[in-house]
């Protein structure tokens, strides 16, 4: 189940989006928070997004390689940068992450750069949709979005990601 939510208890104009991933068997990238859109995220503001808490599950079924959580920049139609917040990776069949969960308060300017990033990533350009937390509609990537990598170099995954924020100007 994908969903949004616009109501999150003890904290004011904050939202939570979740995203699960299906069986993936390939290497894929996601939407989780699309900074730009107002129309389909419960969010107003375009400046920034601040992590209240994020919460992850991966049921690796056989996979190898990794899953990256992070934030775009320099989006263009050939490729873009992944600044990347949380890493799991995958190095044996055996491995599993279950509901990890980091409830901190992290803010995420468009231009900073809070850990490693990914260079010049195909993944991530401005012709290419990415499929969101709807689950239906995709997204055409761009600076400031919160996004998901999964890298597979083997067997399938299924991933289900939440992500508490909220949005400044």
């Amino acid at each position: 189940m994908t969903y949004f939510s616009s109501m999150v208890y003890g904290r004011r104009n904050t939202f939570f989006a979740g995203l699960n991933t299906g069986n993936i068997g390939a290497t894929k990238g996601f939407m989780l928070v699309d900074l730009s859109d107002t129309v389909n995220w419960p969010h107003t503001n375009t400046g920034a997004i601040v992590i209240h808490g994020i919460c992850i599950d991966i049921d690796p079924d056989g996979f190898t390689g990794s899953v990256k959580v992070g934030f775009l920049s320099n989006v263009d139609a050939t490729d873009g940068d992944l600044t990347i917040f949380r890493q799991w990776d995958f190095t044996n069949k055996s491995q599993a992450i279950n509901m990890t969960c980091h409830f901190e308060d992290f803010y995420m300017p468009v231009a900073n750069i809070f850990a490693g990033t990914d260079l010049n990533d195909v993944t991530w350009q401005t012709d290419v949709n990415l499929f969101g937390p709807d689950g239906a509609t995709a997204y055409p990537a761009g600076d400031g979005d919160m996004v998901i990598k999964i890298t597979r170099t083997g067997g399938n995954i299924i991933a289900h990601i939440g992500v508490m924020y909220q949005t400044d100007a």
